[in-house]
């Protein structure tokens, strides 16, 4: 619990410090403007639920060996 309350708390820093040194959101509003201009078709759903399959499963191995690292330890 510690190790991913450590991860969550780092990545908000490095969140934080990137936002002071680069404030610059042409980055996300260009990315924005391109997700709202891809074109969502029904065949399109098959490979997001292969993603979401491969997701759930790297999800599944990493709480399991989290899991393992913490009854070992």
């Amino acid at each position: 619990m510690d190790i991913m309350t450590n991860i969550v708390c780092a990545c908000c820093i490095i969140h934080n410090f990137l936002r002071v040194v680069d404030n610059d959101d042409s980055f996300i509003e260009e990315f924005d403007r391109e997700l709202l201009e891809q074109d969502l078709q029904v065949s399109a759903t098959q490979p997001h639920e292969d993603d979401y399959r491969i997701g759930s499963h790297i999800r599944d191995n990493i709480e399991n060996e989290m899991w393992q690292h913490y009854v070992n330890n």
